[in-house]
């Protein structure tokens, strides 16, 4: 396991490293290890982004242990499914799922598939190719949002690419929104895509505010008039109870 001693020096994860130099190393040591974080080496390797390692280790006897996933999202406990698809290869996804063929819609303990955890994590090439292996874009996460809902405001190719796999672009939020008012309240590029795609403008959230109201506050005007001008209660800068 050269390249994965070299990995392992390269990062400094001095424990692995010692493991690996061990005389009497067995390469299925690899699958068993929780000295790192919680993590075992295979995570180690797909955070790396180290595809030929990744695909050396699933080849070892399965072991698919629950791992936090970090970061800010609250899928803190997934399978190796989830922890490829919210990382940035592709090449890593495709390896995990042709050695888990049944995972691509498995659920995190927390609800998430991975299709879930590539919008989460802005991974939009992941999410292309779970989209192309048939992925499920119809749920919504904890707090009720889908998921162009959940992307709509921060990002643009993870919404980009569910608007072209044809996803439902009129679903609201909690309070109304569409994806269309968050869009057009900080990603007026997203929002224009979502015009030209179908996009209910006409539809008003729980206070009777519109996308153009959305735009308006946001002093986009040219944005604001594309979609039919503010409403009379439509005043500049923040819409009241809402942002």
């Amino acid at each position: 396991m050269a390249t994965a001693l070299k990995l392992a020096l390269k990062n400094k994860w001095d424990k692995l490293a010692e493991r690996l130099r061990r005389p009497t190393f067995n390469p299925e040591e690899l699958t068993e290890s929780t000295e790192f974080g919680g993590h075992r080496p295979i995570h180690l390797a797909i955070q790396a982004g180290q595809t030929h390692l990744v695909k050396k280790l699933l080849v070892l006897p399965p072991h698919d242990p629950v791992v936090p996933l970090g970061g800010h999202l609250r899928a803190r406990n997934v399978r190796l499914i989830h922890f490829a698809a919210g990382q940035s290869k592709v090449a890593i996804l495709k390896a995990v799922l042709r050695a888990y063929p049944k995972d691509l819609e498995r659920e995190s303990e927390e609800g998430y598939t991975p299709a879930w955890i590539a919008v989460m994590t802005d991974q939009s090439k992941c999410l292309q190719y779970l989209i192309e292996q048939g992925a499920d874009l119809t749920g919504r996460d904890p707090d009720g949002n889908t998921m162009l809902l959940r992307s709509a405001g921060p990002s643009v190719w993870i919404p980009r690419r569910l608007i072209r796999a044809g996803v439902d672009l009129d679903p609201r939020d909690a309070l109304g929104r569409t994806a269309l008012m968050l869009a057009a309240h900080g990603n007026p590029e997203i929002a224009r895509e979502l015009i030209a795609a179908g996009a209910d403008v006409d539809a008003a959230d729980h206070n009777g505010y519109t996308a153009a109201d959305y735009a308006f506050a946001r002093r986009n005007d040219k944005l604001c008039a594309r979609l039919g001008g503010p409403t009379p209660k439509s005043a500049r800068g923040t819409i009241p109870g809402l942002f």
